[in-house]
């Protein structure tokens, strides 16, 4: 095996920072992980120190000896610009506005290839890897990744596409009334069902019914707003009422999002990624009948054709820099 096959992945996440730094071979193998946990969201002064201190940590393999880099890739859970330089949502904009962070990184790897992309770019371009391998790649391909944010990545003929408007499907409206989101509008689909709005509805509506109440406790161990979507999912086969009324308004909310894309952008494969891929092909049945409902007749045919759960769950921050930095080697 050759020293410079060699790949960095990091990652940067809107609500703090969660920096995931790996050494791995091309081929997957792992040489050396790092991870950091912060409250608040790091400049890019300080990630460059991170990975600087973190490849000095890692210079050396005793089987390998010196590493050399091949290529590198920063992926950062936010809207960027279309020359993949400076983020325009979630982070602290000043800090990050005209940073050269990708040349700065790549000076630092010795002028080594170097993405800088966002998650949910970086997640298409895996599972469009792993697509490309059954077959031919989706004319027209969409990534879904809902989680704490609701994040959106669009391709053709397997090149992503860059847009500022790309990247915050958690803004689109899907109702006329709501909680007051972040951006200060209401009725957006991150106030309904990303992860957060998830845990916040269903504490707010099970004070008035204590069944729901006691078994919340009871699978929290007492700690209601810490409850996981798969610890939700799992009311839902208990037929929880609370539970049952959540999936069905978050499903209504992510199914005029996803019909939206399909039929906008003409979309012949949309992969949904996050948190509620995992609750498998029961919520993915629920979620195509409730998209057919906004479609045309022709496109609801196919929808089980069109819509698909992600492969990528494991380090997926960690994942979606691996694969752009793997397709920034191979370009």
């Amino acid at each position: 095996m050759k020293i410079s096959q060699i790949l960095l992945g990091a990652a940067l996440t809107e609500w703090g920072t969660s920096l995931t730094m790996v050494i791995t071979t091309i081929d997957g193998f792992f040489i050396a992980r790092g991870q950091l946990q912060k409250t608040i969201a790091m400049g890019p002064a300080d990630i460059i120190d991170e990975i600087t201190q973190f490849l000095s940590e890692h210079s050396e393999h005793p089987i390998y000896g010196k590493l050399k880099l091949a290529g590198t890739a920063l992926t950062l859970e936010a809207s960027i610009d279309s020359t993949c330089a400076n983020t325009l949502e979630y982070f602290d904009v000043a800090a990050w506005k005209d940073y050269p962070i990708q040349s700065e990184l790549s000076d630092l790897l010795g002028g080594v290839p170097t993405a800088i992309d966002t998650l949910v770019n970086g997640l298409l371009a895996e599972e469009l890897a792993a697509e490309s391998a059954k077959g031919a790649v989706p004319q027209c391909a969409a990534l879904i990744d809902a989680d704490q944010s609701i994040m959106l990545s669009l391709a053709y003929r397997g090149e992503i596409l860059h847009a500022p408007q790309f990247g915050a499907l958690g803004h689109m409206q899907v109702a006329t009334e709501g909680a007051v989101c972040s951006c200060g509008g209401r009725g957006h689909l991150l106030t309904i069902a990303s992860t957060g709005a998830m845990r916040q509805t269903i504490v707010r509506r099970m004070e008035q019914y204590p069944e729901t109440t006691q078994r919340v406790d009871e699978i929290t161990a007492g700690n209601a707003i810490a409850i996981t979507p798969q610890q939700i999912w799992q009311l839902t086969q208990e037929n929880d009422t609370v539970a049952l009324n959540l999936l069905n308004d978050l499903t209504q909310a992510l199914a005029y999002a996803v019909s939206f894309i399909i039929e906008t952008y003409d979309t012949d494969r949309i992969f949904i990624t996050g948190e509620y891929a995992k609750f498998g092909q029961d919520w993915l049945w629920l979620l195509n009948h409730r998209v057919a409902e906004f479609c045309q007749p022709k496109r609801a045919e196919h929808l089980n054709q069109i819509i698909k759960l992600g492969s990528v769950h494991a380090d997926k921050y960690v994942r979606g820099a691996l694969a752009l930095a793997a397709a920034n080697i191979a370009n």
